[in-house]
């Protein structure tokens, strides 16, 4: 379960109902309104989960890998945004500190405050 006060409107989860990946609208107290597909539904806090990081996730998402670093071009920059995999976990290393990033809606929150744009998941979306 995750808690809604890291979510935001766009993050992507998973509805433990079905297993089904949904994009969050929007957010209250008792639960979040999603996309499924076509559909847009209510859902309580307790039937929905972070979707877990893995390498399939970021190829989908577009990023590149090499070796054990994944990365994905910053729109309109010659710069990259890294995450790497040790040991079974996934970080982003940023001026010498390290970061765990679990699930990809942490992933897309991190993006967002160091990259000030949103992260494009339509790649998972179905």
């Amino acid at each position: 379960m995750i808690n809604t006060r890291e979510l935001r409107i766009g993050n992507v989860i998973i509805f433990t109902e079905d297993n089904t990946i949904s994009k969050v609208i929007e957010i209250d107290n008792e639960g979040i309104q999603v996309k499924i597909g076509d559909e847009i539904t209510w859902i309580e806090k307790e039937t929905f989960n972070p979707l877990i990081l893995d390498e399939e996730i970021l190829l989908k998402l577009n990023f590149i890998k090499k070796d054990n670093i994944f990365s994905i071009n910053i729109p309109n920059s010659n710069h990259y945004f890294d995450i790497f995999i040790y040991e079974h976990k996934w970080y982003c290393k940023l001026n010498g500190f390290t970061i765990e990033i679990n699930s990809l809606h942490k992933l897309q929150n991190l993006y967002f405050i160091l990259i000030g744009k949103e992260l494009n998941v339509e790649g998972l979306i179905i």
